[in-house]
């Protein structure tokens, strides 16, 4: 089995995905689809954030907190 990777836009990257997956289903073909995990919570944080929310706190916060250990 090859593995290949890919970056692009995630609606570009989607239509790939989709294509592939049909692909494979008529050609009677396995497709292992992995996605980056941490790439979907980066995003769902990102909307949230643009949303209001998602709870920030100054880099000086979190300075001082770590200080105390």
């Amino acid at each position: 089995m090859t593995r290949l990777t890919l970056s692009a836009n995630s609606a570009f990257l989607e239509q790939i995905l989709e294509f592939a997956k049909n692909l494979a289903k008529e050609q009677n073909e396995k497709l292992e689809v992995q996605q980056d995990r941490f790439a979907k919570r980066y995003e769902d944080d990102i909307e949230a954030y643009k949303k209001g929310e998602l709870k920030t706190r100054a880099f000086s916060e979190f300075q001082k907190e770590m200080e105390k250990w």
